[in-house]
């Protein structure tokens, strides 16, 4: 098991829901595209958006939070702007697997943009294992 350190940073008026979405944040431009759809399936419900942004860390440097993280302000933008309320939790870890366990409560519904290729995408890659590990895992074409 890799160690990992956790960062969360709620926006808007992220409160305790019922129902979490979870998006893991590989790119701005499918982050955004998942954001939408993940609105969208929060309309009308008590939804809490969950924005996971991983920060893959090499063994020999030390998992440290206040490295701080290049992405969050045009993170922070984007859940400003989001139709629901979002928390984005940086995780510092040695890979995103690990990230993923330790992250993401059993059965999490998971919203992953990705865009079609010929060779499979690191987030299609992404959503496969998300759904062996046992999350509801839906894909959004960006």
């Amino acid at each position: 098991m890799s160690p990992q350190q956790t960062l969360q940073v709620p926006t808007g008026t992220a409160r305790h829901s019922r129902l979490s979405v979870v998006l893991p944040h590989t790119e701005f431009a499918l982050t955004a595209v998942a954001m939408r759809e993940a609105a969208k399936l929060a309309r009308g419900l008590d939804v809490r958006v969950t924005v996971l942004a991983v920060r893959v860390v090499p063994f020999p440097e030390a998992l440290d939070p206040t490295r701080g993280c290049p992405d969050l302000r045009e993170l922070l933008a984007m859940a400003e702007r989001a139709e629901a309320p979002v928390i984005i939790n940086i995780v510092y870890a040695r890979d995103w697997e690990s990230a993923c366990e330790q992250s993401l409560d059993a059965g999490s519904l998971v919203v992953v943009a990705v865009r079609k290729r010929w060779l499979r995408t690191r987030e299609e890659r992404l959503a496969a294992y998300l759904t062996r590990a046992g999350h509801r895992v839906t894909t959004v074409p960006a």
